[in-house]
């Protein structure tokens, strides 16, 4: 490996084509910046990285799992984090740690307002400190998993709070989660304790608990939020007002896992990604750095607070950046509008259907919301006419499409900050803070500008890997790049345009969903041979789920008798088909597989039809 340093103070970079240059120095078409430090460039058929890696020799450090090998994440840590936080990347803090140092400056600062309520830094830190005092003296010890279940909350941020002070590790789950992910979720990453609300949009929380507790052997506590009717369940309001439970907090490493964020997956199994608090930290500062956020800054989240979004700018940046969220529960465009006119919030997060209706929203309303500056919207395909629409409503906050993933902790494409009303309504942003690849799947050859690859990042805050090590073999390449298995090219120059996924995930509403999951359940109708469940266009969500089935013979099904199967299942309404096809046959490829290119096709077909 060749290490080639450019001549120019402040920057440093190597060709990492793995050929030999000759140590001749190139001049890079631009730089893509890593914050105030130039760290990155892209040139056509190269990819650049710091000059600080050529000490690695990736050959001593590959895992290996059956033929596939990949750099792991302990060599990453070690070989890269130099290099991270000699960038000022890695700062080797938590949000406990931040809470605390600021909290004789912002005590009595609102940091949440939710419904009704105005919630201070001091409350927050205080009922924290109480929360990490009452789980430690029920026998939590640092390291251990602690869940929630919850709505757009304040809770949710006590929790997590709480989590940092005691050195626990807060996995969050969607509260759309029914008993076949949850059940798995918390097996999977043996959660100690788990809060919930006893009901929430007429759905018992509770009862859920009481069928799955059975099987859970490691589930020690469940702890009910809200609206509790008398239960075998301690509450909220006991968790912390327990007289001498404060405690001061934990020693904790920076780089040991702080979250576990479970993301659908191609395999129908969810999978467990891994966050530490650098890479969180370094999300947020990054995305604090490239948009110019400041404590005047007040954010509007209606995203879950446990999807990766809601949870970096809602549950951690109010201590980060000293931002203050204003929390939604359920979403509602109208009430949206007035929220943040009321608040006079600033930057609002959103996938596609939040950003169409409050669109709408504000175009009712015949009133400009002249206090948003900034809406990035990701999670799900942004067709560019509803960003020039969104953009044109909203005048003059900045709407623009950016990209992003759990693993990647929110954005490696951060948006268009030049004004440029194209580039924010067709591509996915400007790449920051990360450095990016676009290869061939097929051979993992680095691609030249402006050709379809797959997009490959690796950076401060991309995550440390998966609950299960054989998930990042997949995940993750010899150099540490991360294969996020979506297509895309770099065109403009610094700029990413995704063009389609090579996973097979259906984005619906910003929500990961595994066709696999759905087609397993789907197969053990007794009518149902064969199952294949693709994405179909919906206006309002991105995509919708619709299936296809051939029959036993002489049996047939039908959309309802479809739903009502899936429901008594107990599988998330959203994950249950919009609409179910009866085919003769599915259609397959030669060998065998099936040809979800041409399904997906069909059900473009069906709906136009």
């Amino acid at each position: 490996m060749t290490t080639t340093m450019l001549p120019r103070a402040g920057t440093f970079f190597q060709n990492s084509t793995g050929h030999d240059q000759g140590n001749q120095t190139r001049e890079v078409d631009f730089e893509i910046k890593f914050g105030k430090l130039p760290l990155l460039s892209w040139a056509v058929c190269e990819v650049w990285r710091p000059a600080n890696y050529s000490a690695i020799s990736f050959e001593e450090m590959l895992v290996q799992h059956g033929e596939s090998r990949a750099l792991s994440w302990q060599i990453r840590r070690d070989r890269f984090g130099g290099v991270y936080r000699a960038a000022g990347k890695w700062r080797d803090q938590t949000i406990a740690t931040m809470a605390f140092q600021q909290l004789p400056e912002t005590a009595d600062q609102v940091a949440i307002y939710d419904g009704n309520l105005a919630v201070s830094y001091g409350r927050l830190v205080g009922e924290a400190q109480a929360l990490a005092g009452y789980l430690r003296a029920i026998g939590l010890t640092p390291g251990e998993v602690i869940s929630y279940q919850l709505p757009n909350w304040y809770e949710a941020v006590v929790i997590n709070l709480a989590a940092a002070i005691g050195g626990f590790v807060v996995n969050p789950l969607v509260p759309i989660y029914r008993d076949a992910e949850v059940g798995f979720m918390l097996a999977d990453c043996k959660s100690r304790i788990l809060f919930v609300p006893e009901r929430f949009r007429s759905y018992s929380y509770l009862d859920m608990v009481r069928r799955l507790r059975p099987n859970l052997p490691h589930l020690m506590n469940v702890v009910v939020v809200r609206d509790h009717e008398p239960s075998e369940f301690a509450t909220f309001e006991q968790t912390i007002s327990t007289s001498g439970m404060h405690c001061d907090p934990a020693t904790v490493d920076p780089d040991e896992i702080k979250l576990i964020l479970y993301t659908s997956g191609t395999t129908g199994r969810p999978k467990g990604v891994l966050h530490t608090h650098n890479t969180i930290m370094a999300a947020i500062h990054a995305f604090g750095d490239f948009w110019e956020v400041t404590p005047q800054d007040i954010i509007f989240m209606a995203s879950p607070v446990s999807h990766i979004t809601g949870y970096l700018y809602a549950l951690e940046q109010p201590f980060v950046l000293g931002t203050p969220a204003v929390l939604m529960d359920i979403w509602q465009a109208d009430t949206a509008v007035q929220l943040m006119r009321q608040h006079q919030c600033t930057i609002a997060f959103g996938a596609t259907p939040f950003l169409k209706e409050l669109a709408e929203a504000v175009e009712r309303s015949g009133e400009p919301l002249s206090s948003l500056r900034l809406f990035p919207c990701g999670g799900a395909p942004v067709p560019p006419e509803l960003a020039y629409r969104a953009a044109r409503a909203l005048k003059p906050c900045t709407v623009c499409r950016i990209y992003g993933a759990s693993e990647l902790a929110g954005p490696i494409a951060f948006g268009v900050r030049n004004g440029n009303a194209r580039l924010a309504a067709e591509t996915d942003g400007e790449i920051w803070n990360s450095e990016v690849r676009i290869c061939d799947p097929a051979t993992g050859q680095d691609l030249g500008q402006g050709a379809e690859g797959e997009i490959l990042a690796r950076g401060p805050q991309i995550s440390v890997g998966y609950l299960d090590p054989n998930d990042d073999v997949k995940a993750f390449d010899e150099q540490g790049f991360f294969r996020t298995g979506d297509l895309g090219k770099i065109d403009p120059p610094g700029y990413i345009v995704t063009t389609g996924r090579s996973k097979d995930l259906i984005i619906r509403g910003g929500e990961n969903l595994s066709p696999r999951e759905i087609e397993d359940h789907l197969l053990e109708h007794p009518a149902i041979r064969e199952a294949a469940v693709v994405g179909m266009p919906d206006a309002r969500l991105g995509e919708a789920v619709c299936g296809f089935v051939v029959c036993e013979s002489g049996r047939s099904i039908d959309q309802v008798e479809v739903s009502q199967f899936l429901v008594e299942r107990r599988l998330a309404k959203q994950k249950i088909p919009v609409r179910i096809e009866e085919l003769e046959e599915l259609p397959k490829t030669p060998s065998g597989k099936i040809r979800k290119d041409l399904l997906r096709k069909m059900a473009a077909d069906l709906l136009q039809s």
